[in-house]
């Protein structure tokens, strides 16, 4: 039987590490530990824009007690893959 020497512990260490390291993430993945939730596409309300509407008065019509506008405005953005530019007759999605 051929014995193993290993001839420099620096490498091998890295080389232990690296294994390690991408069967960590392997089996992070594999069991889902890495999930992330969204919120369900039927937790929102339609809004159809009036003229003269903005992101910022929809937003801040729709705010919850404590929340930041900015913050909804962002999740509004978010929701419906839009920028802050609305136009009149467009309807947006409001998550709740």
């Amino acid at each position: 039987m051929k014995k193993i020497v290993v001839k420099s512990k620096l490498r091998f260490s890295i080389f232990l590490l690296l294994v390690f390291t991408v069967g960590f993430f392997s089996c992070y993945s594999i069991l889902g530990c890495g999930v992330a939730y969204s919120k369900s596409n039927e937790d929102y309300i339609t809004y159809v824009v009036d003229k003269g509407d903005t992101l910022w008065g929809i937003a801040r019509e729709n705010t919850k007690k404590g929340e930041d506008v900015r913050e909804v405005i962002y999740e509004i953005e978010k929701y419906n893959n839009i920028n802050a530019h609305i136009i009149a007759g467009q309807e947006i999605k409001i998550p709740l």
